[in-house]
């Protein structure tokens, strides 16, 4: 491999580091925990609890199933 060719390899190598490093602490971490934090209440959820969507409605649960036909 020529000098220039590892020099200009070094140069990108570190930018693209600190990226992938950056989108994963702040965008893709937390975001899991979202996901992890969302089914660990969805899965608490029971018959007759009372709840509020996130459009405002309020409603109160009466039957609890793993999946819905449409």
């Amino acid at each position: 491999m020529p000098p220039n060719q590892a020099s200009s390899l070094l140069q990108i190598v570190p930018p693209m580091a600190f990226m992938f490093i950056f989108f994963y602490f702040f965008i893709i971490r937390p975001q899991k925990a979202k996901e992890k934090e969302h089914q660990k209440m969805l899965d608490s959820l029971s018959k007759n609890d009372e709840i509020i969507t996130s459009g405002g409605i309020h409603g109160t649960i009466v039957n609890v199933k793993d999946k819905t036909s449409l």
